[in-house]
């Protein structure tokens, strides 16, 4: 007898969070339909091709979240831009980046429209 995994949500705990939300994104670009539903880009975006991103996708950033390379909204707005449906870009006040977002007042209201609405459970038929 075998058992398979169904779902699985994986996250990335690391202090580099936009390292960790492009590799999420790239695993959404190279996996198969319904292998990942629901892929979570916090203050992050791919250098690759986002129109090619499977599921219902979420966008998060600061402001004025300021990466090495520059501002992030700009790159990451591109990428939300070019994403298919469905899809939604939460723009918070600050410049806090990826995780540091929820320590942040704002951080509060991303965190309960995040977990109220984009991970509510799909409508039974």
């Amino acid at each position: 007898m075998s058992e398979g995994l169904n779902r699985l949500k994986f996250y990335n705990r690391d202090c580099w969070a936009s390292f960790g939300g492009e590799a999420a994104a790239d695993a959404s670009i190279d996996a198969e339909l319904g292998e990942i539903d629901r892929p979570v880009l916090l203050a992050a975006w791919t250098g690759r091709a986002p129109e090619k991103m499977k599921g219902r996708k979420l966008f998060i950033v600061a402001r004025d979240d300021a990466m090495d390379d520059g501002p992030g909204l700009p790159k990451i707005r591109a990428n939300y831009e070019k994403a298919e449906g469905p899809k939604e870009l939460i723009i918070l006040n600050g410049s806090a980046h990826a995780q540091f977002i929820f320590a942040t007042v704002q951080g509060i209201d991303c965190c309960a429209r995040f977990c109220g609405s984009y991970y509510s459970p799909k409508p039974s038929n």
